[in-house]
């Protein structure tokens, strides 16, 4: 996870808006299963993250840089193992929250690791990268992962929570819009 986010934090606002909605959605599913112990420490993440995001939104005045995303990674990643060893959510849980971002590092560096690339090498295949390229802009691509995670994930998340939706197909169903447009934007692979 501290790779993954210090991967991902390549886009004006992206990580700082991911952050904000991830920790959102743990408050919300923490709540809605009566765990509360966690909640305080997600909201003061949420809390931190839109302070950073009024000086990290495109044109950004602030980067987070590698110590940041770093840390975030480092930190969500204790609360998750934290929260699944506890018996607050199940492993799903984290990984469909978690989707957006595992979903565009994973899938990009497995697809460079096919074709003989460096996985650790500084690149612009990622597929928010992509969309960059491709003409969005930075404000769009972190509204796009925010809203993600919000609009998506956390229904999904949700019905995985109360039982509606099985850990297979609610993970399943978490990852493939992530995986259509990797697909679709070839992430992982960089223009010859």
């Amino acid at each position: 996870m501290i790779n993954l986010y210090n991967f991902m934090d390549g886009s004006d606002g992206i990580l700082g808006l991911h952050v904000t909605t991830l920790a959102l959605s743990f408050v919300i599913i923490l709540a809605w299963r009566s765990f509360s112990q966690l909640s305080p420490v997600y909201l003061v993440i949420a809390g931190c993250t839109i302070g950073f995001l009024i000086w990290n939104w495109h044109p950004a005045k602030i980067f987070m840089g590698d110590v940041g995303s770093a840390a975030l990674g480092f930190l969500l990643a204790a609360l998750a193992l934290y929260s699944v060893v506890a018996g607050e959510i199940s492993p799903a849980l984290v990984m469909i929250l978690h989707a957006a971002f595992i979903g565009d590092a994973t899938w990009t560096l497995v697809n460079r690791a096919v074709r003989g690339r460096r996985i650790f090498q500084a690149h612009r295949s990622h597929f928010y990268q992509k969309l960059l390229r491709i003409g969005w802009s930075h404000s769009s691509v972190a509204r796009l992962f925010g809203s993600f995670n919000l609009l998506w994930l956390l229904p999904i998340a949700g019905m995985n929570s109360v039982g509606w939706l099985a850990d297979f197909p609610a993970i399943a169903l978490a990852y493939m819009p992530i995986a259509i447009g990797c697909i679709k934007l070839k992430a992982g692979i960089e223009p010859s």
